[in-house]
């Protein structure tokens, strides 16, 4: 999973975690350490908002249906 900075004409790569899916933990999703994807993207936007860089969309190879809002909002 990455962040990317773009100005429609360059793009550069700010901050990236691997993601490991459910079935690589023996307890699956119930693991302690398992993760959704809106958990671990969710981080690498507040770290490129810390870094200075704003967030006017998000692009997902996969998106859950429950999820409202990827970023939690502040005032």
């Amino acid at each position: 999973m990455t962040t990317v900075w773009t100005d429609g004409r360059v793009y550069y790569p700010l901050h990236a975690t691997p993601y490991t899916p459910a079935h690589h933990f023996a307890r699956g999703r119930s693991a302690p350490a398992f993760r959704t994807k809106p958990q671990p993207a969710a981080a690498l936007a507040a770290r490129a908002k810390e870094a200075g860089f704003g967030c006017r969309a998000v692009v997902a190879d996969c998106a859950y249906l429950r999820q409202r809002r990827l970023v939690p909002r502040t005032a």
